[in-house]
């Protein structure tokens, strides 16, 4: 199939559609649903059925959970062609040079609650209370997040802060945990 019999088999489907003309950084199936409201096998589904055709491939292949999907070349330029035809102005592709295979490791519930909680050097109890504010049905302890930020730690995504007279540490992310952060955010807005 050449490009424009493509982008005629993504305009037949309005999800098709919409989700090719608005991708704009790799996500998971679990991201898309939630994005688009759409059920999770529907979103795996439009996975499938977008890599068969060679729009978008899988960036971190050995996952069995949280595996991320971006366009390849084909599907970037089926996108460019759509929004064209749609009259939509071209999108800028958020993409940086992160390890893949540690996002999508990061895209667990309670590690991706953790790390958008981390918005400045802060305490894992403080860390569980912002988490469990922004999401009230998030099940997290203290210890839960002490176990994620020791993880965290040994995998470059947050270090220790220490701050003169307090007893115990503060945890910040480093420069690949604020792009994982970033990464996180975006999923989360609708396109």
């Amino acid at each position: 199939m050449n490009t424009r019999e493509i982008c005629r088999w993504i305009e037949e489907n309005p999800r098709r559609l919409q989700i090719i003309t608005t991708l704009k950084q790799p996500v998971t199936a679990r991201q898309l649903a939630h994005r688009y409201t759409i059920d999770l096998d529907r979103a795996g589904f439009t996975f499938w059925e977008l890599g068969i055709r060679h729009l978008v491939e899988c960036l971190n292949r050995s996952a069995r959970n949280s595996r991320l999907y971006w366009l390849t070349a084909a599907g970037r330029r089926c996108q460019a062609r759509l929004r064209r035809r749609l009259l939509l102005h071209s999108l800028v592709h958020d993409v940086p040079g992160v390890d893949w295979d540690l996002y999508g490791w990061v895209c667990f519930r309670h590690r991706s609650a953790i790390i958008r909680a981390l918005e400045e050097p802060l305490q894992p109890a403080v860390i569980k209370r912002r988490a469990r504010q922004r999401d009230h049905t998030l099940r997290m302890s203290a210890n839960n997040v002490r176990d994620v930020i020791k993880l965290f730690l040994q995998r470059g995504v947050a270090r220790r802060v220490f701050i003169p007279r307090e007893r115990h540490p503060r945890y910040e992310l480093t420069e690949t945990g604020r792009a994982f952060r970033r990464l996180i955010i975006g999923a989360e807005v609708a396109g």
